[in-house]
């Protein structure tokens, strides 16, 4: 999740209220081994839960909220996790804070009956004061996993999945976290700065102290230059970790976002395949798949066949497996690379898979895309993309990311543009509809599709409606007023 909304006036004025009512009652802010607080909400779905209870149950808080459009980017996996963990008795909790009352409601009586966990209202504002990682400022999406002693485990941005998994299996707690947790930040840092020498360093004595973590030897990957050197740090990870498949399925997504997983693919594939599908992660469902395709083309067509096969009492974890599987990975300076083809095709036959019993609006929508880049034709395009916007009818930052994903990926912009359209009128008519992204995305659908003088005047208004000049929005105004004026003749 690396797009964050961080709002640090807003996060110092809760700090300041906060100080006064809660700081002799709870430590914050949590981190791993801090009491959980109390969920002082309005609960809007699903019964209620404390989770400073040490009943025995896990219970993961997720603060999120409807504007936010990282958070509705987590939804499916939230809700694949508690669908997957429910029957040992994991709850997860979605809180609103810092939202809209209305909207919040809305989203509950529209959304809700799709969804498996429960959602509440942060009303009086104490889960934005107390479940919190930082004394100023905060980021959503954000995500608590708290024990069944009612201790949180972890907080932050991690791999719930995971973390949720090592509690269910009453693993001890890991030594080594406290090594990883001192070194990632720095280690993060030379890397922002380029320092690759200082990032090795810190990487080395990580995978020194910590050989059993996947974490730690995804750090050595990502600071060793990439070719041979980097592929025989994947071989070393791949021998310190090959007895835990769930650690050689999180190593081998680090090893594919750092472009060294083909040179373990076929003995990671060899670990992977003892997990049984019904008992994997989707993490261990997505690993294997990706390196059975980096393998041998007969040994990925039988991988998505047992995961299809696998995987059919848990039509979630499908459309779950099939987003991550498509997921696009960043070369070192950040250029995203284009997904192979064959993923994007076995992406498709899962979600597929897992239509007749599952089929919620995000489902839809990344059918839809999967649809496009795998070339369907044009009126199962144009059927396919009106379903999703009638999914998503109402909802303003929701159509105006489905709208502002087609109209910024100019490969398939030819066979979109209508759908972007559409779908951007369609959030110019929902309620809040009308803010200066949500014009700015609307006057690109209409420049797109022609409309130059509808681009220009959109455009316009979306600029007037902003408190600061944007750079981009005046360029963008300038490329339609270019498009409207014909150039002179010397200019040709």
């Amino acid at each position: 999740m690396a797009h964050r909304r961080t709002w640090w006036i807003a996060g110092l004025l809760a700090l300041v209220g906060a100080v006064s009512v809660s700081a002799c009652v709870v430590h914050w802010p949590l981190s791993p081994g801090s009491a959980a607080p109390a969920l002082d909400v309005e609960w809007l779905q699903g019964e209620p839960i404390d989770p400073r209870q040490p009943d025995g149950r896990i219970v993961v808080v997720e603060q999120w909220a409807t504007w936010c459009g990282p958070c509705m980017g987590v939804i499916p996996s939230l809700d694949a996790l508690q669908r997957r963990c429910a029957d040992r008795g994991v709850r997860v909790v979605a809180v609103a804070v810092m939202d809209d009352e209305a909207e919040v409601r809305r989203f509950v009586e529209r959304r809700g009956p799709s969804l498996s966990y429960s959602i509440a209202l942060d009303r009086h504002g104490q889960v934005a004061k107390q479940w919190r990682v930082q004394w100023t400022g905060w980021f959503l999406p954000c995500s608590f996993v708290v024990d069944g002693s009612g201790r949180v485990a972890s907080c932050g941005l991690h791999d719930l999945d995971g973390v949720v998994q090592r509690l269910l299996r009453k693993e001890p707690d890991d030594p080594s976290t406290a090594t990883i947790d001192r070194l990632a930040e720095p280690f993060w840092d030379a890397i922002g700065a380029k320092d690759l020498r200082t990032a090795l360093s810190i990487a080395e004595e990580a995978s020194a102290s910590c050989p059993k973590s996947a974490f730690s030897w995804s750090l050595r990957a990502r600071a060793t230059p990439r070719g041979p050197d980097r592929d025989a740090v994947a071989k070393q990870a791949l021998a310190a970790l090959r007895g835990d498949a769930a650690e050689v399925a999180t190593f081998a997504a680090a090893a594919w976002r750092s472009d060294c997983l083909g040179a373990i693919a076929s003995e990671a594939h060899e670990v992977l395949s003892r997990a049984t599908w019904q008992d994997a992660s989707v993490a261990v469902a997505v690993a294997r798949l990706r390196v059975a395709h980096l393998a041998e083309e007969a040994q990925f067509a039988t991988t998505i066949d047992a995961a299809i096969a696998g995987l059919a009492a848990r039509p979630a974890d499908l459309v779950q497996a099939a987003q991550e599987l498509v997921t696009p990975r960043h070369d070192d300076g950040g250029t995203a690379v284009a997904t192979p083809g064959e993923l994007n095709i076995a992406a498709l036959r899962l979600v597929e898979a897992a239509a007749p019993t599952f089929s919620p609006w995000h489902a839809l929508r990344l059918h839809y895309h999967l649809l496009v880049q795998t070339g369907a034709d044009a009126a199962r395009l144009d059927a396919a993309g009106r379903h999703v916007i009638d999914e998503l009818r109402g909802f303003a930052t929701e159509l105006n990311g489905f709208a502002w994903d087609l109209l910024t990926d100019p490969a398939h912009l030819a066979t979109t543009r209508s759908i972007a359209l559409l779908a951007a009128e369609a959030m110019a008519d929902a309620p809040h509809g009308d803010g200066p992204n949500q014009l700015d995305t609307l006057a690109l659908a209409r420049f797109e599709n022609g409309d130059v003088d509808g681009a220009i005047a959109t455009q316009e208004r979306a600029i007037a409606k902003l408190s600061e000049p944007s750079a981009d929005f005046t360029e963008r105004l300038e490329r339609y007023r270019r498009a409207k004026t014909p150039l002179a003749p010397a200019q040709r």
